[in-house]
């Protein structure tokens, strides 16, 4: 209790669950609850300024009233950087706030000391215009699913109002809603069905009201002062309440998902592009033309790159010093026998640990984690798929498939809580618990052509053949995810295996240098790259043999044109990827940028949005948390449909 000060208000939900509210641990801050219910004050306002309603922009962004400094806030959804969107100093607050779907705001405006209130409309532009005045003192308000009404309460006189909007967002035809002979109102919003959720302030609870006014429940809130309200969560079915006597945040199921505001989807996309491509001055690839930036590489035959066609004829040459690097596994593709070991249920999700054969007396242990269970799927309902590779830890996939924990490093649990379906497979270095150098043993004795990584890749694309024999995936809807080793893992699946989608590795160190690419269970024997050199620096002048002097420049062209985000840490034990990761990324990425020119004759997208490869430099070291989480998730739901594939 009392996480939050007695000015505790806002709420907003974003679209990975976190909830922001106001005033968290002290006046003037908004914090930051997780869906796992851990909190920080993630920003706080300027100079006076004091947090009221929230709501979010089409962005993502958050606007925050400031009741203080008369202010609307547009606060940065990443970098929680705040701007000014709208200052009227003759505004007696704002309290609190509704956003329509081409992203105009209604705010109340009650002057609590004489019990009179009006309603401002503010544009796009911030500039704000009074559209109801001589009212009582106006607080919650929110706009009808349909977006044809403004519904707005007054607490003191107990009722609830509701207004026509007309095409310019000026209001008309004002009715009486729903009044209540005692107890007062705070926050209110809509669900998508146009049931309305009222916070009675003194009674405790939230009332839904039907598009008639009929009262349907009263939802007791656990405490006497309700404040607020938003919807949220995956599915927009849970509803957050800011409660002021506990100072806290409650949260309830519902049946029907929140009001959400049908913005551009277009607006999205070039937002997040532009946010997730932070590359450094110094070697900023968005600022240089298609035809001046061809593949980076000192190999004469690769330099020579220049068009699309050119390198699809280079690649032929790329994939075979790859496949010369990995050496010979067996074929892949065809359904993996395997076996049920146990199953379980977990939070909507069907878990079953299977046992998948991968050649004569050879087997991999995994999870695969079913949304909803298996009544809840047919084969009309296509999911997302997801071959989601563990870190190095002694948990292996007990940990990635939330056996006893939960959380962003549950990650296999938690996407598919989202929906997806997910294939959770063991290294091979845990597999018959042996140690690691055994492990490398056993395997060199079986295939004494094969890296440590061709092992690797090979379990993992069949895990892959595993997961794509289940009916209800997606095939071109198919990701990977990977933390540390499962970074590395990633990159090498994804230049392996083009039915994966999209990829996600965090902190598996691009740079060969970063990590301890040169151990058995990687690539020893590994490339030579010389101490204090990059590869494109020494490779042209290399006379080994095929693959002995491989780059992950190479590595990263393979995958081109798929989307792959490189998140780093920067600094700190273990951390593996940042800015040391640029110069293999330079290297490739004039790849992706030949086939951008593709991409534009078939549709045209911010220019940005072709740049499938990005490095996300979080700066936290060697981590995967809540917000490494949110990042993954929405890249994984962004790029599919931006690079239209």
């Amino acid at each position: 209790d009392h996480a939050f000060t007695e000015g505790i208000e806002g709420p907003a939900s974003d679209a990975q669950g976190n909830v922001y509210a106001v005033n968290f641990g002290k006046q003037q801050t908004i914090g930051k609850i997780d869906r796992w219910g851990n909190g920080i004050a993630w920003a706080s306002l300027p100079n006076r300024g004091t947090g009221n309603g929230i709501v979010l922009d089409s962005q993502g962004d958050l606007l925050v009233a400031d009741y203080v400094e008369h202010k609307i806030w547009r606060v940065d959804r990443v970098t929680g950087a705040f701007v000014l969107h709208c200052h009227e100093p003759t505004m007696h607050q704002p309290n609190d706030l509704a956003i329509a779907d081409d992203g105009t705001l209604y705010a109340s405006d009650p002057n609590w000391s004489d019990g009179t209130g009006r309603l401002w409309r503010i544009d796009r532009q911030g500039i704000a215009r009074i559209v109801a005045d001589g009212m009582g003192t106006t607080n919650g308000l929110d706009i009808s699913p349909d977006g044809k009404y403004l519904a707005v309460n007054e607490s003191n006189q107990r009722k609830i109002w509701r207004f026509e909007i007309q095409k310019d967002g000026s209001l008309a035809a004002k009715t009486l809603f729903k009044e209540f002979p005692d107890h007062g109102f705070d926050g209110m919003r809509y669900d998508d069905q146009g049931n309305l959720y009222v916070t009675r302030y003194g009674e405790g609870t939230v009332v839904v009201l039907s598009p008639e006014g009929e009262i349907l429940r009263r939802i007791d809130v656990l405490g006497a002062r309700p404040s607020n309200i938003c919807f949220g969560g995956p599915d927009g079915k849970t509803v957050c309440v800011t409660e002021v006597e506990h100072g806290r945040l409650i949260r309830f199921r519902v049946e029907h998902a929140g009001r959400t505001p049908r913005f551009s989807p277009e607006n999205r996309r070039a937002d997040w592009i532009d946010k997730i491509h932070r590359w450094p001055d110094q070697v900023d690839p968005a600022n240089t033309a298609h035809t001046a930036n061809p593949p980076k590489s000192d190999l004469p035959w690769l330099a020579s790159v220049q068009t699309l066609a050119d390198w699809q004829e280079a690649r032929v040459r790329v994939q075979a010093r790859f496949d010369s690097l990995l050496g010979p596994m067996p074929p892949v593709g065809t359904a993996p026998k395997l076996e049920v070991l146990s199953e379980d249920r977990v939070e909507g999700v069907l878990r079953r640990r299977v046992r998948i054969e991968l050649e004569t007396d050879v087997s991999m242990d995994a999870y695969i984690l079913l949304p909803d269970g298996p009544d809840g799927l047919d084969s009309s309902d296509l999911r997302p798929g997801m071959v989601a590779l563990h870190p190095t830890n002694n948990a292996t996939i007990e940990e990635i498939a939330g056996v006893g924990n939960r959380g962003p490093r549950a990650t296999g649990l938690e996407f598919a809580k989202l929906g997806y379906i997910v294939i959770c497979p063991k290294c091979f270095l845990w597999q018959e618990g042996v140690g690691f150098d055994q492990a490398v043993a056993n395997h060199a004795k079986r295939h004494p052509q094969a890296r440590g990584m061709a092992k690797m890749v090979y379990d993992a694309q069949r895990a892959l053949d595993a997961l794509l024999s289940i009916p209800q995936v997606d095939p071109k809807r198919v990701f990977a995810f990977g933390h540390s080793l499962g970074a590395k893992q990633v990159l090498y699946l994804m230049a392996s295996d083009p039915r994966v989608l999209a990829g996600v590795a965090s902190e598996g160190g691009v740079d060969l240098r970063s990590t301890n690419w040169e151990a058995p269970w990687y690539l020893n024997p590994p490339p030579r790259i010389p101490t204090g050199t990059t590869s494109l620096e020494h490779r042209a002048n290399l006379g080994a043999d095929l693959g002995a002097d491989w780059g992950h420049d190479e590595l990263l062209m393979l995958i081109a044109p798929r989307p792959v985000l490189i998140m780093g840490g920067q600094k700190g034990p273990g951390a593996a990827d940042g800015s040391q990761s640029l110069p293999a990324m330079l290297g490739a990425f004039g790849t992706w940028r030949l086939f951008g020119s593709e991409i534009d004759r078939k549709k045209p997208v911010d220019a940005a949005a072709r740049l499938g490869l990005a490095l996300w430099n979080h700066g936290q070291g060697h981590v995967f948390g809540d917000w490494q989480f949110e990042q993954a998730r929405a890249w994984f739901e962004a790029y599919p449909t931006i690079i239209g594939l």
